[in-house]
């Protein structure tokens, strides 16, 4: 069994203040602390708050200093508008930090298959809402344990619907696997939409008796979303498509993932679901797929998702099956929700930070590095460590062995 290390919690001062005090003096002494011009004196940097934030079912509401209050420059910010040129939001330590709004305000709107992600979470949800029933649900259940009909194969599994393995696989036996991505949901994961009907049955008083129902009560009102509509029938979701959002809902979507499934106190999605969700699912098929939910393959300066052990549990890979190895410190991979002409939800776990894009026109892995590529310097400018060099940073911080705003969820995760 392959482990990788784990993060031992140490507090904010005990951990950067005798590096700083030594960059510090070196900085004194005339010494470069990186391949950038060095500065005079460590930034500014506020400790962090240990504990996961949110807004609860209130408004957002943006900071008054993005500096003192998220660690982020705001005149490279600013840059970053420009950069990314189109609109998005920041938010960091559980706070709305940055607003660019491209137009006059923002406004919901389709946000195409980041829909498939607020899917997964829907079933997150069931699955944690099930948990102590007589008929609970699991993702390692067999579909035709719920539905009669369907059309891909005969033993597949929630899990392997989610991981969209099910429609394109002719064995569901390790190596055998084949990803397919079901862009319009024909292929297996509006399936689920019936599942959760089935699922909901036995207790229509408390779950609902429909996905519409249960969507609403148990994730949407929680969340305090403000501005937003999944389809219009209650009876039958999409789980490809059709979320209307604006920015700020979208980015509780991803605060959501960044808390460990958490929201106000109160837990919302299965711990052990949204884990295998931010991870590979079925490394014979795809490294970069997990449930409905993209993650990081492409950006050297940003953590990939790697489990903390292997074989995890869903497939029987014995390690990440990824050209660089499995070495890491901390399990803090970046994973994404990724829609149609642009709309994207990025989770930086390492850093609490979540970032909400619309309307960008990429349709890639490469669109989150662009973004991020934006956005680092406002980081960096604050960063404790390596607020002087980038090149540092990024082989740190990309291969997992830095994560200065790491908060573990519930089980040490």
């Amino acid at each position: 069994m392959m482990t990788t290390k784990r993060q031992t919690k140490t507090s904010w001062a005990g951990r950067y203040l005798p590096l700083i005090i030594v960059i510090a003096i070196l900085a004194a002494a005339g010494q470069t602390h990186a391949a950038n011009p060095p500065v005079d004196e460590p930034p500014d940097v506020n400790p962090p708050p240990d504990h996961f934030r949110d807004p609860g079912t209130g408004p957002w509401t943006l900071v008054s200093d993005p500096a003192t209050e998220c660690n982020l420059d705001p005149d490279l910010l600013r840059r970053a508008d420009r950069e990314i040129g189109t609109s998005y939001v920041v938010v960091r330590y559980g706070q709305l930090c940055h607003e660019h709004v491209d137009g006059l305000r923002d406004r919901s709107e389709q946000v195409y298959s980041v829909t498939k992600t607020l899917g997964a979470l829907t079933i997150g949800a069931l699955i944690h809402q099930t948990r102590n029933r007589d008929q609970p649900l699991g993702e390692f259940d067999r579909v035709d344990r719920y539905l009669d009909r369907f059309s891909f194969h005969e033993d597949a599994t929630i899990a392997h619907v989610l991981a969209m393995v099910a429609a394109a696989s002719p064995s569901l036996d390790w190596g055998s696997k084949r990803f397919r991505y079901d862009t319009t949901g024909s292929h297996a994961i509006n399936d689920l939409s019936d599942i959760v009907n089935t699922v909901v049955q036995q207790d229509t008083r408390y779950l609902g008796s429909n996905i519409g129902q249960f969507y609403n009560r148990h994730l949407a009102e929680p969340l305090g979303f403000e501005d937003q509509r999944w389809g219009l029938s209650d009876r039958s979701k999409s789980f490809a498509t059709t979320w209307n959002a604006t920015l700020r809902d979208m980015a509780r979507v991803g605060l959501l993932m960044n808390n460990g499934g958490v929201w106000n106190g109160e837990r919302l999605i299965d711990l052990d679901f949204l884990y295998n969700m931010t991870h590979a699912a079925f490394e014979d098929a795809n490294t970069g797929y997990g449930y409905l939910t993209w993650l990081n393959d492409v950006d050297e300066c940003a953590p990939k998702p790697i489990h903390r052990t292997y074989p995890h549990g869903l497939s029987e890979a014995t390690d990440c099956m990824l050209p660089d190895g499995c070495d890491q410190t901390y399990d803090v991979g970046v994973f994404y929700a990724a829609g149609l002409g642009g709309q994207y939800i990025i989770v930086h776990r390492g850093l609490d930070m979540v970032i909400a894009v619309k309307d960008s026109g990429g349709q890639s892995g490469r669109e989150p590095r662009r973004f991020w590529n934006a956005l680092r310097p406002a980081v960096l400018a604050h960063d404790p460590l390596y607020y002087n060099d980038e090149d540092a940073f990024c082989e740190a911080y990309g291969n997992g062995h830095y994560a200065p705003d790491l908060k573990l969820w519930e089980d040490g995760r």
